[in-house]
């Protein structure tokens, strides 16, 4: 049986991941149409890159947080690579995390008393955002006291659930079940606050803005989600960043800024070390936005003379 300290894990943890795969198909809608620029079509399933030296081999795998039943997503080559994996790393490992963490982390949600949802929203917005909440069977005033941020994740993230899209299916979830089962140990490329006290340190102004982009979707981010999850398992990486990063960049540029650039250039020191101090195999496993386009950790390590193989 999973404790409540797996299950209010499992809850932040896929909530907060929704901003690189969930809100993205927000900000894609109006982009997800026949694309005449296609990829060769020779991976069985999502992409993966390795890269090596003499004694450590790094695979990175780029993951979709849910999904729905039905996906046969899990290629030959990426079991091959989880079977001779020494370690696996993801953005916030289950194993590393701490209840310290976790109670920041809703901490860090919680909004000041004089800037409450009915307060701060125009009342177009909020009666917008009540008719969502009230279509999902919840109770609008259950996100009053939460900061614009973190209702906008949480809210793609219910959409996504309602139209049967789980977290329990999603590509981090049976990952961890393989490696625990394996005894593979799972670390952390960061901590689950570093995002959630950026975010809160966010102007209002921007998280509301954030929060409108949501509501733009209402209870229709299903196909939009659907066709990217398509792209993504034909591994055809280029167009997936036009289909959903080129959007959020000028949509939002500042969350675009934080929520992926700056995080991947995070991310280089630590996955320079696992190279240089590691042995054997290395799996690498984080949301598929932080795998593709020009500020992605492939480009930054090619940037410094990595030699990194899509496969």
């Amino acid at each position: 049986m999973r404790s409540i300290f797996q299950t209010r894990f499992s809850i932040l943890k896929t909530t907060l991941l929704i901003v690189l795969f969930g809100f993205v198909s927000a900000c894609a809608q109006t982009h997800l149409q026949p694309d005449t620029k296609s990829e060769a079509k020779t991976a069985q399933g999502p992409a993966l890159w390795r890269a090596s030296d003499e004694d450590t081999t790094i695979i990175f795998f780029g993951t979709v947080h849910l999904l729905p039943t039905g996906i046969d997503w899990q290629r030959e080559d990426l079991r091959t690579a989880l079977a001779e994996a020494s370690q696996m790393y993801l953005e916030t490992s289950p194993q590393t995390m701490t209840l310290d963490e976790i109670t920041n982390f809703e901490m860090a949600s919680i909004a000041a008393p004089d800037a409450q949802l009915p307060d701060i929203l125009s009342t177009e917005d909020y009666e917008k955002l009540t008719a969502v909440l009230e279509k999902l069977q919840m109770n609008p005033s259950i996100m009053d006291g939460r900061q614009p941020w973190f209702v906008s994740i949480m809210l793609g993230r219910m959409v996504l659930e309602n139209n049967g899209f789980r977290a329990d299916l999603g590509a981090e979830a049976w990952l961890t079940t393989q490696a625990e089962a394996k005894s593979i140990p799972i670390r952390s490329l960061e901590k689950m606050t570093d995002v959630s006290s950026a975010l809160s340190a966010f102007p209002q102004s921007l998280q509301i803005e954030l929060l409108q982009s949501t509501l733009s979707e209402g209870t229709n981010l299903k196909d939009q989600y659907t066709n990217l999850i398509s792209v993504w398992m034909a591994a055809e990486t280029e167009k997936l960043h036009r289909l959903s990063m080129n959007e959020m960049q000028t949509k939002l540029p500042k969350v675009y800024d934080f929520m992926l650039e700056q995080r991947n250039r995070n991310w280089i020191p630590e996955i320079e070390r696992i190279m240089k101090e590691e042995t054997g195999t290395v799996l690498i496993a984080v949301g598929s936005g932080h795998l593709i386009g020009p500020v992605s950790v492939i480009e930054m390590l090619r940037e410094k003379d990595w030699k990194i193989e899509k496969y």
